[in-house]
């Protein structure tokens, strides 16, 4: 029950409650939550509290109604620094979450023309090309496709694998020193494969983020392309007070991406 002798509003206390129980997972993520009428008799309050209270929690993105279904826990939504050094993993990590991958593919290849630009290697080298998926707890976050030189990284096709982070071993195994990074995002809607990758709807909103990592020598460390939910993740950009650089320019052709066909 509630504190009605208190100076702080009932809807307050019952969104303070609920908050306090999605935080120590009683509501764990995913979680539909109990009617409007089952609430009004656990906590002994009117419907109009419990609506308020509910509707507050769905505006700071904690809960999400489902029309004809009922109100869910949110999946978590993150703001991301576009141009970090480290990967999802890595992020999620220091926020207390726990992160996974999957490898979709792992081959070798010969790069064409826009890859070896990225890589400052010649075109037809032979390049690594890596997917995986990347996941929050057991909900999938990212489909992360990037491209490394063998040359430059000997045996990284063996020492990749799902448990691994790509920046922590490119920092410890190979010593890697990371510098700027160059980052196109894009916006796009999922179509049937992304959709059942990343469990969401066809045409629900994705972030298309391109980035060329430079070491501190300005070398190409990797190219990447990461596909992420919109609805999980927002990107947060960061400009130095005397150099802010903004490019307009038509979607890259279909033959530019990282998956050929």
């Amino acid at each position: 029950m509630l504190q009605t002798n208190q100076p702080k509003p009932l809807y307050l206390q019952l969104e303070d409650d609920i908050k306090q129980n999605i935080r120590f997972k009683k509501y764990a993520v995913g979680d539909q939550m109990p009617s409007e009428e089952e609430l009004c008799s656990q906590y002994g309050v009117s419907r109009i509290t419990v609506r308020r209270a509910i509707q507050s929690l769905v505006d700071m993105g904690l809960l999400e109604k489902h029309r004809g279904k009922g109100t869910f826990v949110a999946v978590p939504k993150h703001v991301v620094l576009a141009s970090s050094h480290g990967g999802f993993s890595s992020y999620l990590e220091k926020e207390g979450r726990h992160s996974q991958q999957k490898i979709l593919d792992k081959v070798y290849r010969f790069a064409d023309a826009h890859e070896a630009a990225m890589l400052d290697v010649s075109e037809g080298d032979r390049i690594i090309y890596i997917k995986r998926l990347i996941f929050e707890d057991e909900f999938p976050l990212a489909i992360d496709e990037l491209i490394v030189s063998p040359e430059r990284f000997p045996d990284l096709m063996s020492l990749f694998e799902s448990n691994v982070s790509l920046y922590n071993l490119l920092s410890e195994h190979y010593h890697v020193d990371f510098g700027n990074s160059e980052v196109m995002l894009d916006v796009s809607t999922a179509k049937i494969e992304e959709a059942h990758l990343l469990c969401c709807t066809v045409g629900n909103p994705l972030f298309i983020l391109r980035k060329q990592m430079m070491d501190t020598h300005g070398v190409p460390i990797h190219y990447s392309k990461s596909i992420v939910r919109g609805d999980r993740v927002t990107y947060r950009l960061k400009a130095d007070s005397d150099v802010l650089t903004m490019t307009c320019q038509p979607n890259e052709p279909a033959n530019s991406d990282l998956v050929r066909k």
